[in-house]
C-alpha cells in the first residue's frame, strides 16, 4: 500500500526480468509494480524512481538503451507512456529516472515532465520542455511498467527497483 510507511513504499517488483538483447529487439518489460486503484485523489502528487543497471559480467558489448516508464492497466509495452531516457555513452551502466505526476483529475488529467524528453529527472527541467497532460483512470489498479531497448549486439540489463512515494493532497477546509 502506498501510503502505508510515511508516504514511501518500497514496492518489490512483480516482475523482475534480466533481459538479453540483440540489434533491433523490441522493447522488453524489465519490472513492474501495482498501484491499486483508487490510492491517488485529485491533487495527489506520485513520485516514481527507476533503476536500470547493465549487468557487466554478462553484457560483452554496451550500447545505447532505451529505458520507458509506463503507467496502466495491464502490465504491456503498449501502456502510457510516462518518461523516456536514452543513454548517449555505451559504457554507461547504471541508468536512474525519476518523474513526479500531479494528478488533477483521476481520470482525465495527469500531469508530467515531458514525456518524450530524454531527461534523468525532472529535477532537469528546460524551458524548452513541456508538461505533458495523461489520461490515466486511477479509479482502477494500474501498473508502473519498466521497459528498455538496446542497441548492443549483447545486452543483459535489469531493474534493481522502482521507488515510489505518494504526497497526499491536503483538502480544502
Amino acid at each position: 500500500m502506498l501510503r502505508a510507511v510515511n508516504s514511501i513504499s518500497y514496492n518489490p517488483p512483480s516482475k523482475l526480468t534480466t533481459a538479453t538483447f540483440s540489434p533491433g529487439s523490441t522493447e522488453t518489460i524489465l519490472s513492474s509494480v501495482l498501484i491499486p486503484a483508487s490510492t491517488v485523489i485529485p491533487y495527489d502528487l506520485l513520485g516514481i524512481q527507476v533503476r536500470v543497471v547493465k549487468v557487466p559480467s554478462e553484457s560483452s558489448l554496451f550500447g545505447l538503451t532505451t529505458v520507458k516508464i509506463r503507467i496502466g492497466p495491464t502490465i504491456s509495452t503498449s501502456e502510457t507512456q510516462v518518461a523516456i531516457l536514452q543513454t548517449t555513452t555505451a559504457s554507461q551502466d547504471l541508468i536512474q529516472m525519476n518523474r513526479r505526476l500531479s494528478i488533477q483529475n483521476i481520470t482525465t488529467d495527469t500531469k508530467v515532465f515531458s514525456t518524450s524528453t530524454s531527461q534523468r529527472s525532472d529535477h532537469a527541467f528546460e524551458s524548452t520542455t513541456s508538461i505533458s497532460s495523461l489520461a490515466i483512470d486511477w479509479t482502477v489498479a494500474n501498473y508502473i511498467i519498466v521497459s528498455a531497448t538496446s542497441s548492443s549486439s549483447s545486452e543483459v540489463l535489469n531493474c534493481g527497483y522502482i521507488v515510489t512515494d505518494l504526497l497526499p493532497s491536503i483538502s480544502p477546509s
